[in-house]
């Protein structure tokens, strides 16, 4: 008999259950405390409730969580959690303690249809709307399992920020009982004022929720004109600024607070210049909306060809002339915060975690972002995709960029101290074309020719720590390991804390089986401020871990790596074995899952993926799997293997 999770409920539609079950409404609310308040999902500690109907509760419904599939804790108390909402997807949920308030970021959506460009939930695509008792779970969950966590008996959660993955206003549905349950006194008992929606624009859907149930609304803006924000995000077709802000002044007739946030992601180069921050203050003065500004750092992402702007530069510049445009109000945006609690990448997404970018609202640069190239995964080994990891890393590995000297001069400058300036950007122009050069041989696999314009490189500059990092790469790949590590060790003695070169450095070293010195360089390579490729050193550390035979470091490392990037087939497969040795047939089948819906599904990973379907009974899965081995990779051994019924093989 099919059950009704009671956390799809808010009270007046609980309340309709409990009718439909011969129950006056008091129950209702005495059930919805219950469940809510108190965090109890068995119906027998109900004790106030009458024994006739906990009887009719334990065959009629059900209270149940989203499974937890990976949690994260930071040193600063923020914690991640992904769940499964089943058929391989998952969403996250972010808490993040601040001195005044307890922020959680909710999810509404598993992926996203908006298509946002700097925005990873965006480019994984969509899969469907959540349903109201999967927004509510998130809360119900985060809340009571904070209770325990930090032995605290009242309320933990103060603010809740519908900023995690998805467009809410598109799942307007689910999406208002959500927030009717947060907001009533006998579950949540959140002010409206702390209840906020973020939305990229759904013009029709914000004027139907200041309706049905105002809340505090945050519009991701990010661009001041038409043109620039038509391309940033695709919705301002349909929708365009003028129609948005239009809407945002109704809403403000029914709002619980006086202003409207609006979201802007510093992108360098993009919508960061001066004359974009002019564009902002006329907009907002034109229109005479009273508004604030929240400036959000991006978090760069494979996919998304965007880069962070520089803090020193671009963000202090908008923030001045802002400031002077929308409310003088201190708050997140005066930090330059955002959804972990506000998004970073409208959403979702994600800024850096950590004290400085931590924001209500803004998840960590984690996580459901797809990789910039698919991979074909070759032969996975054993020991652990050591194959892969090589083939993955050296995409990326590799910077060319060169540090320039300033020309400035403040002082008084002779002819010959200007020529000589001149002279020194020529060099390192030359040296830097020399560096692309190789690279591109290098990527073409012509390695030799590579290694001579790696030596005309340094020739020119002699200590360019790029040219030494790529010399490493083209050794590693021409099996000398010896001239390997001098030129890793050149590059890192040149760049102490060039993340790249000891990312590659410590992958030679655990291709030598000296693991210590390999998790070494990786940790340096990651305490690195701003390190951008903090899920591919992850990812190969925990690669590294799983050859040392050290399963449950492994495990660690690959799963914050999978938070950053979870649609790294590695990583996803790598996780799915170590989780099928452990025998958690179900946590194994979400990773494989992920990586045999994607185009980097190989012989390896569906043969993998039958394994752990069978364990689970799945038999229309494993035809499926089989079928589809056998059509792409009919000649693997594994085909074969399947072919013959050898399960063990």
């Amino acid at each position: 008999m099919t059950t009704a999770n009671l956390l799809e409920f808010d009270l007046e539609g609980l309340a309709a259950f409990c009718e439909k079950l011969g129950e006056k409404r008091f129950r209702a609310t005495q059930l919805f405390r219950w469940i809510h308040q108190r965090g109890a999902s068995d119906f027998a500690q109900m004790t106030d409730l009458a024994k006739s109907l906990r009887e009719k509760l334990a065959t009629t419904a059900r209270v149940e969580a989203l499974p937890v599939l990976t949690q994260h804790e930071s040193k600063d108390g923020t914690i991640k959690w992904l769940f499964d909402v089943g058929g391989g997807n998952a969403v996250e949920a972010v808490f993040i303690p601040e001195d005044d308030r307890g922020t959680l970021c909710v999810s509404s959506q598993a992926g996203c249809a908006v298509g946002c460009r700097f925005c990873s939930t965006g480019h994984q695509g969509f899969s469907r709307n959540l349903g109201t008792g999967e927004i509510v779970a998130q809360l119900w969950f985060a809340e009571h399992f904070l209770r325990k966590h930090l032995k605290r008996d009242e309320r933990i959660i103060s603010n809740v920020v519908m900023m995690g993955m998805g467009e809410p206003l598109q799942n307007y549905t689910a999406l208002v009982p959500a927030l009717r349950t947060m907001l009533d006194d006998n579950a949540y008992g959140l002010s409206r004022r702390r209840v906020t929606v973020s939305t990229s624009g759904v013009v029709p859907m914000i004027d139907r929720l200041g309706a049905d149930c105002p809340v505090a609304l945050a519009v991701s803006l990010h661009a001041p004109n038409d043109a620039l924000r038509d391309d940033l995000v695709p919705l301002n077709r349909k929708y365009p600024i003028a129609e948005l802000i239009e809407a945002c002044q109704r809403y403000l007739a029914h709002a619980p607070r006086d202003f409207i946030t609006f979201e802007y992601c510093m992108l360098d180069g993009v919508n960061d210049q001066p004359e974009h921050a002019r564009q902002l203050v006329e907009l907002v003065r034109r229109h005479g909306i009273s508004c604030k500004f929240n400036l959000i750092p991006f978090n760069p992402f494979p996919a998304s060809g965007l880069v962070r702007s520089p803090p020193q530069d671009a963000r202090p510049r908008h923030r001045r002339r802002l400031r002077t445009a929308g409310r003088r109000r201190q708050g997140p945006h005066a930090r330059g915060r955002a959804h972990g609690a506000a998004p970073r990448h409208r959403t979702h997404h994600r800024p850096a975690s950590g004290p400085q970018d931590r924001t209500p609202g803004a998840l960590t640069p984690m996580s459901m972002a797809l990789p910039t190239t698919t991979v074909n995964l070759p032969r996975l080994a054993a020991a652990g995709l050591a194959g892969v990891a090589v083939a993955v890393l050296l995409g990326g590995c590799v910077s060319t960029r060169t540090t320039t000297t300033s020309l400035a001069d403040n002082s008084s400058s002779t002819g010959n101290q200007v020529a000589a300036e001149s002279d020194e950007a020529n060099r390192q122009r030359r040296a830097r074309l020399r560096l692309e050069l190789a690279a591109g041989y290098f990527q073409q696999g012509q390695n030799n020719v590579a290694l001579e314009e790696i030596q005309q490189a340094l020739a020119i500059e002699p200590n360019n720590a790029d040219a030494y990092n790529l010399r490493g790469l083209v050794y590693m790949r021409l099996e000398n390991p010896g001239l390997a590590e001098d030129s890793f060790r050149r590059a890192i003695a040149i760049r102490p804390r060039g993340a790249g070169g000891r990312h590659n450095y410590g992958w030679l070293l655990c291709q030598q089986k000296r693991y210590g010195d390999a998790v070494q360089q990786f940790a340096g390579a990651l305490a690195v401020p701003g390190y951008t490729d903090r899920a591919k050193t992850l990812m190969t550390q925990g690669v590294c871990q799983l050859q040392a035979g050290q399963r449950p470091e492994a495990e660690r490392s690959l799963t914050q790596a999978y938070e950053l990037d979870a649609g790294n087939p590695v990583v996803g497969f790598n996780l799915a074995s170590l989780l099928a040795q452990r025998e958690e047939w179900s946590r194994a089948q979400f990773y494989i899952r992920r990586v045999n819906n994607s185009p980097s599904a190989s012989a390896e990973t569906l043969w993998l993926g039958i394994k752990i379907e069978r364990r689970l009974n799945n038999r229309e899965a494993v035809a499926q799997l089989g079928g589809q081995l056998q059509r792409r990779f009919p000649q693997s051994k594994e085909a074969i293997a399947y072919e013959r019924g050898n399960f063990n093989d």
